[in-house]
């Protein structure tokens, strides 16, 4: 699959965020966890156990008894469970994330997008505003020195610091400008 850049760009800028700040759209599915005591889930299953295997009761209770003490008393057991949203994946825009869902929706139990914000997280906002943004400038195009001192040694020995400096300053105005807007103009 080849990711358009220009385009994931201008999908960054102008979808909805729903109100968050630095968003990221999240992939969950749900997951039923038992085990837990009734004070910490308003929710459960009967099981009843036959030769150490448990069977799920069905949820319009045929099959069990009318009340809950004839259920214990037969043998039937009440398991308390929560239903939990367990992370799948994270993409920068919200059609990414519906697409993933329609790919691997047979993969997936009761998927859902959830959005979060990357507050606080320096390293995804700086990359989701890098590719928000594909002109920024790498500041190592700013230092000729460093670039010339990453030059092979026959590279650096046909040019000088001023002339990496001035190829620097004509790339930066490529990239900033484009050729159709000046950048690629010579101003001496």
């Amino acid at each position: 699959m080849t990711l358009d850049l220009n385009k994931l760009a201008e999908e960054l800028r102008t979808q909805d965020n729903d109100c968050t700040a630095d968003s990221i759209y999240l992939v969950q599915e749900e997951r039923i966890v038992y085990g837990f005591e009734s004070q910490y889930a308003e929710k459960y299953h009967w099981f009843f156990p036959d030769d150490g295997e448990y069977f799920e009761v069905p949820e319009d209770g045929e099959g069990l008894p009318l009340d809950e003490d004839q259920a214990e008393e037969f043998g039937y057991e009440k398991a308390y469970y929560n239903v939990i949203h367990e992370f799948k994946c994270a993409h920068f825009t919200l059609k990414a994330a519906e697409q993933y869902i329609e790919r691997q929706r047979h993969n997936l139990t009761n998927p859902r997008v959830w959005i979060e914000s990357m507050h606080r997280c320096p390293e995804m906002i700086a990359i989701r505003e890098f590719l928000m943004n594909p002109k920024i400038i790498p500041t190592e195009l700013f230092d000729g020195e460093a670039v010339l001192k990453s030059l092979t040694e026959n590279a650096a020995m046909r040019t000088s610091p001023e002339n990496v400096s001035d190829v620097l300053d004509a790339v930066v105005k490529l990239i900033k400008y484009g050729p159709e807007n000046g950048g690629g103009v010579n101003e001496n």
